[in-house]
């Protein structure tokens, strides 16, 4: 037995929430950086919070560097930056291949 109920509810929740944590958390200001999204009140932008993550940092790593960001700020980054990927040639990390 399948509840979709539960399940469709719980899917809901996870979207409020990401909404509400992307508008608390995440701004594109024009001048800061770029234009590119930062958490809000630093220079701290969502591609590079999504490129230490994927190269292997976790978010306590960040929370460590970073100690006056909250956890949902870094969470959010990380979900905005999976839905939202950057336009354009991949970066080419460094030690990669030619």
């Amino acid at each position: 037995v399948l509840h979709v109920g539960s399940l469709a509810r719980d899917a809901v929740e996870r979207a409020e929430r990401y909404a509400a944590d992307r508008e608390a958390f995440i701004e594109i200001a024009e001048g800061v950086q770029g234009g590119r999204p930062v958490i809000k009140g630093t220079r701290l932008t969502v591609s590079a919070i999504h490129g230490r993550l994927i190269s292997g940092d976790t978010i306590e790593t960040l929370m460590e560097d970073y100690p006056d960001i909250p956890r949902r700020a870094f969470e959010a980054a990380a979900l905005y930056a999976q839905t939202h990927p950057q336009v354009g040639r991949p970066v080419r990390r460094r030690g990669s291949a030619v």
